[in-house]
């Protein structure tokens, strides 16, 4: 996508997202959206490589140019 990417500080994510989900349900956060909020730690940025979004650019282009001709054979 040619953007930066913050991957969260937690690499167990489905954990994380069920100690938030407890935390709302055994009342601690009156919103889902509050307990990520203080849960959800950020972690590191991965900026992009302009070598690698160049080179997806032109192949996405070439995609886009490609599949209204191969639309009809893609949806059997």
């Amino acid at each position: 996508a040619g953007i930066p990417v913050r991957i969260p500080a937690s690499t167990d994510g489905p954990t994380l997202g069920s100690a938030i989900l407890a935390a709302h349900g055994a009342g601690y956060f009156a919103t889902i959206d509050e307990g990520i909020a203080a849960m959800v730690k950020p972690g590191r940025v991965i900026e992009p490589n302009p070598k690698a979004v160049q080179a997806y650019e032109e192949i996405y282009a070439r995609y886009l140019a490609l599949y209204p001709a191969l639309s009809g054979a893609l949806a059997r």
